[in-house]
């Protein structure tokens, strides 16, 4: 098997991975794993013109998030036959699901957003949770913290103990 990613914020040298242009690796890639991160930019990012593009009979997976996903071009090109099947575990229905529609076609194995839901994942989201809870508690940013100016409540918590963010 020949790895091969689009990821422009990778560096994959040294490694028995190959990075492609997104459509280049559209062409010629067997099963595509979205994984890409939820952004304004990212939106639709797999359409109708990125089904097409992908090799007849190829097999897409979003694993990632719902909004990267246009429903109506996955399942016109599933509808085609282009595709030869989906694996979804999110959507864009309520709870990041997949819409209601896919569960019902043979052609799409769809999960209910639990498809990270394994014994090691809760335990390391049980810890991870905790560590971040430790660091709120001493006045700390939590590693890994985003939109951290979004974070009001956290803002707060700093402010009301004399803590500069």
């Amino acid at each position: 098997m020949q790895v091969l990613v689009h990821d422009p914020a990778v560096d994959v040298a040294g490694s028995d991975v190959k990075a492609l242009g997104f459509y280049e690796l559209l062409t010629r890639s067997d099963f595509v794993i979205c994984l890409a991160a939820a952004t304004p930019e990212t939106r639709h990012l797999f359409n109708a013109s990125a089904f097409a593009a992908m090799r007849p009979g190829s097999f897409f997976l979003n694993l990632s998030r719902g909004a990267l996903v246009d429903d109506a071009g996955l399942e016109a090109s599933l509808d085609e036959g282009h595709l030869g099947g989906a694996g979804l575990d999110v959507g864009t229905a309520p709870d990041e699901r997949p819409a209601t529609k896919f569960f019902a076609r043979s052609d799409v194995l769809a999960t209910p957003h639990i498809g990270g839901v394994t014994a090691e994942a809760r335990r390391h989201q049980a810890t991870y949770a905790v560590e971040q809870v430790k660091a709120i508690a001493a006045g700390s940013v939590p590693e890994g913290a985003i939109n951290l100016e979004a974070a009001c409540r956290f803002q707060n918590l700093l402010r009301n103990r004399g803590v500069k963010s």
